[in-house]
C-alpha cells in the first residue's frame, strides 16, 4: 500500500515588496505611446520608463543630479532611446524634440582590445560609428567620464545640457554659440586638475 506524502506548506516570502523595482520596462515612442511596428519590427524610434534607480551606477548618480538641478529637465528625459532602429543604437538619456542626448562613459580607462565597456578596442570603433551617425541625425551628443559625474564638474555639464535643451527647443537644432561655463578650482579633467593643467 503506497504512503501519501503531504505537502508541506509553503513558506512566506521574507523579501520586502519594493515598488520601484517592481515597475516593468515600458517601451514608449515621442508621443508617449507604445512604439508602431512594421513586419515585427519597431518602424520608429522608441525609448523605455524605467524607475530612476534602474541602470549602472553612473547613470543612477546622473539622474540623482538631473532631479536636483532640474525637475523640468528631469521628467522630459528619456531613457535608453533607441534613436536608429536599422542599428538599434541607444542613448543613455535623450530629450527627444531638441535631439539633445547624454552618454555616461564607464569604463574610460580599460585597456586593452579585449577591455569592457566603452574604452574597449570593438566598443570604442562602435561608439565611433553610432556618434557619427547620430550627428548626421541632428543630435547633440553629450558624453559624460566618472569624473564628470561628480561634484563640482556635475554641476557645470548640468548647466550645460540645460542651455543645449533649451536653446534647441527654441531655436532649432543649429549651433550654441556660447562659451562653456568655466571649470571649479580643483576641478578633475580625466586624472589631471584644472591646477595641474593651468598652474
Amino acid at each position: 500500500m503506497a504512503i501519501k506524502r503531504r505537502a508541506r506548506p509553503k513558506r512566506a516570502s521574507t523579501k520586502k515588496p519594493n515598488d520601484e523595482l517592481a515597475v516593468k520596462p515600458v517601451q514608449v515612442s515621442a508621443s508617449g505611446l507604445p512604439p508602431r511596428k512594421a513586419g515585427g519590427r519597431f518602424a520608429e524610434p522608441y525609448g523605455m520608463l524605467l524607475p530612476p534607480t534602474h541602470g549602472s551606477t553612473l547613470e543612477v548618480s546622473f539622474m540623482s543630479s538631473l532631479k536636483e538641478f532640474s525637475a523640468e529637465l528631469y521628467a522630459s528625459v528619456s531613457r535608453e532611446w533607441r534613436f536608429d532602429i536599422s542599428r538599434l543604437w541607444k542613448f543613455d538619456f535623450a530629450w527627444v524634440e531638441p535631439k539633445v542626448a547624454v552618454e555616461v562613459e564607464g569604463g574610460v580607462f580599460s585597456r586593452g582590445a579585449a577591455s569592457k565597456g566603452h574604452a574597449g578596442g570593438a566598443a570604442y570603433a562602435s561608439n565611433c560609428e553610432k556618434y557619427n551617425v547620430a550627428q548626421h541625425q541632428g543630435w547633440s551628443v553629450i558624453r559624460l567620464s566618472p569624473d564628470m559625474l561628480a561634484p563640482p564638474s556635475i554641476s557645470r555639464w548640468l548647466n550645460v545640457i540645460s542651455d543645449l535643451v533649451h536653446w534647441r527647443s527654441e531655436h532649432g537644432r543649429g549651433v550654441l554659440h556660447t562659451s562653456l561655463p568655466n571649470p571649479a578650482p580643483g576641478e578633475v579633467i580625466g586624472r589631471k586638475s584644472i591646477k595641474a593643467l593651468f598652474g
